[in-house]
């Protein structure tokens, strides 16, 4: 079977976006974030956007050249963005969400957080879930209405969500991770991190 998970400790904290075509080979490019941090990069319908610190956007439709944006996120920092069912969804400090059809205009939506933040936002099966500070979780089939959602991480930080191959996988602080078949139940999962942090989760055939 060539489809595989893939989690990572490392943070991307470089005022830089990589273009990669092999996944062996990566050429460095210009983002236009100057000196501030990268903290979020997406694709979808033929877009790549990146979000940063300070609530800085970009968007491109060939992860070479990049557009700045209006976040709508003011000078708050931006963690996460997800695209899925035709809606880009961002994600960061101090509960802000938005979401844009198009990835240039970009609507406030009232995420249920308050003022914890949100590291992770992603998107499968018709679903989309939102994880932050004290394990907190969200799940939504619209992305404006949100369900708050038991993760069981406790009071651990979830960096990460993805789905993929019916499964839902989420990771975050001293190694804590959890899958879920419906992104309703969480089942702990011994990550083998032990006491280092997850900030990455992905899947994909290799």
């Amino acid at each position: 079977d060539t489809s595989t998970w893939t989690t990572s400790n490392i943070t991307f904290t470089g005022s830089f976006v990589d273009n990669i075509n092999t996944g062996i080979t990566w050429s460095t490019q210009t983002s236009s974030f100057g000196s501030t941090n990268i903290r979020a990069v997406a694709y979808g319908n033929s877009t790549w956007v990146a979000g940063g610190y300070y609530g800085q956007l970009r968007t491109s439709t060939d992860a070479a050249t990049w557009v700045t944006r209006t976040s709508m996120f003011g000078t708050t920092h931006i963690m996460s963005i997800s695209y899925g069912n035709s809606t880009w969804v961002a994600g960061g400090y101090s509960g802000q969400l938005r979401t844009s059809t198009d990835a240039i205009t970009w609507t406030t939506r009232t995420s249920t957080f308050g003022t914890t933040n949100i590291y992770s936002v992603a998107y499968g099966n018709g679903t989309w879930i939102i994880g932050g500070n004290a394990g907190q979780m969200r799940t939504s089939t619209n992305s404006i209405n949100w369900t708050t959602t038991t993760s069981t991480f406790g009071s651990q930080i979830i960096m990460s969500i993805a789905y993929g191959n019916s499964t839902w996988v989420a990771g975050g602080y001293s190694g804590q991770m959890r899958n879920s078949t419906n992104g309703l139940t969480w089942t702990t999962v011994i990550s083998t991190f032990g006491s280092n942090n997850i900030y990455s989760i992905a899947y994909g055939k290799i």
